[in-house]
């Protein structure tokens, strides 16, 4: 019994004590506090970098602060474009793969999260290389799509009628988006993908206003919905995400 009298007694000197700590406790105690603070301050700035941010509109974003302190702007990458609706709403609610049909293909993946990703894929066979390497490269870079995506709900392309002129048709090109158009048929029924063709006036129209754009106008018209347009096939296929996330909502 007098031991844990004992054991209690110096258990409260030492509460007692912390009032009045030695010369090291007195350190330690005020850089912990420093360390509390410099961690509250920090949270405080994280807070209102957040909220600035997001009452910035996704187009401007790249011009503020916020982004200058990378190496790039990340608007395509990882934010969703301002036109359309923030998370969870019903036009975030489809994975779509928005396609420029062709060997330099332009290609858009806009996910149910709002997410966007973009950009140009070669499929041009390379030296020594079997005519159905363009194929297999496109079958296999159209699995790596839906595994990123986690699955896809609905494929979008660009569906052309022809080639070249009237009187100057263009039939090796005709060949080449008939290739491709009919491996992406076969993609979107083995995996039970809806497949929607979209004519070029329309998406020149959904894009700019105007049916017989120039490929410069829809490339403007891009770059002003705060995207980072690579070429006239990059241009192409975000217009057309564009419009096909229009039409799914």
């Amino acid at each position: 019994m007098t031991d844990l009298f004992e054991t209690i007694t110096k258990a409260d000197e030492r509460k007692a004590a912390w009032p009045f700590p030695s010369d090291r406790k007195r350190a330690e105690r005020a850089a912990l506090e420093r360390m509390t603070s410099d961690a509250a301050k920090n949270a405080a700035i994280a807070s209102s970098a957040a909220a600035d941010r997001s009452a910035i509109p996704l187009n401007e974003r790249c011009k503020s602060c916020f982004f200058k302190g990378r190496e790039e702007c990340l608007c395509d990458t990882e934010f969703a474009n301002p036109e359309y609706a923030e998370v969870g709403t019903p036009t975030c609610n489809t994975n779509i793969l928005a396609l420029d049909l062709g060997t330099t293909m332009g290609w858009a993946l806009g996910l149910r999260d709002g997410k966007l990703r973009s950009g140009t894929e070669s499929f041009a066979a390379r030296r020594n290389e079997g005519p159905g390497q363009r194929w297999l490269k496109f079958q296999a870079w159209l699995g790596q799509q839906y595994t990123s995506a986690g699955e896809l709900q609905a494929i979008y392309y660009e569906l052309v009628m022809a080639h070249g002129t009237k009187d100057n048709p263009n039939t090796l090109a005709a060949h080449v988006y008939g290739g491709f158009e009919a491996f992406l048929q076969a993609f979107a029924d083995r995996n039970r993908i809806r497949l929607i063709g979209v004519a070029v006036g329309t998406i020149k129209k959904s894009a700019t206003g105007k049916g017989n754009a120039k490929k410069e106008q829809v490339i403007a018209a891009m770059r002003a919905r705060g995207h980072r347009v690579i070429d006239d096939n990059h241009g192409d296929a975000l217009a057309l995400l564009g419009y096909a996330r229009q039409r799914e909502a």
